[in-house]
């Protein structure tokens, strides 16, 4: 893991943008230690830099939780593939004319969520090998490993109910 930027926020969080191999993603971390991990994954290929989910990682960070997310293929700071790009503009193109899109949908999807769960793993060991940074794991899609915990299986906590996502992760992390 390579830390490429690093900044201190005005609410006290750490801001740190990092490359794991070929993974970009950013962790951010409260000024108590040690902190229990949250795993941010975002919706639909949107990036780790979404307003959404990056309000939601500080707001988290700052409650006491070392957040992370990172990009998936094809997302945000990772290159896409020709491949990609088709399926994206024949998803767009059915979308506005109201043709049915699921199979266009998992062309582009599908690759992203084969590959999330071994680019989480990867992410996961390095980050738990960081000082002040410890498990119990939460996930927002949910996790397979035995020695963490899941988030529910939830797809996210919508922006408007920070406060229970944060009571939810006191009670099941901490």
């Amino acid at each position: 893991m390579h830390f490429t930027s690093e900044q201190r926020l005005d609410d006290g969080v750490l801001e740190r943008e990092f490359t794991l191999g070929e993974i970009p993603g950013t962790l951010w971390t409260p000024d108590s230690a040690p902190a229990p991990l949250v795993l941010m994954a975002h919706n639909n290929g949107l990036p780790k830099a979404d307003p959404r989910l990056v309000a939601r990682a500080r707001y988290t960070a700052a409650r006491g939780y070392a957040v992370a997310t990172i990009d998936a293929g094809g997302c945000g700071d990772r290159p896409r593939s020709a491949a990609d790009e088709q399926a994206r503009a024949d998803l767009g193109r059915a979308m506005q004319a109201g043709e049915p899109v699921a199979e266009i949908f998992e062309s582009l999807i599908g690759p992203l969520v084969d590959n999330a769960v071994p680019e989480w793993r990867t992410t996961l060991d390095a980050l738990l090998e960081l000082p002040g940074i410890r498990g119990p794991v939460g996930y927002s899609g949910g996790w397979d490993r035995p020695r963490h915990s899941a988030g529910g299986g939830r797809a996210g906590t919508p922006w408007f109910e920070l406060e229970d996502g944060c009571r939810f992760l006191d009670r099941h992390l901490k």
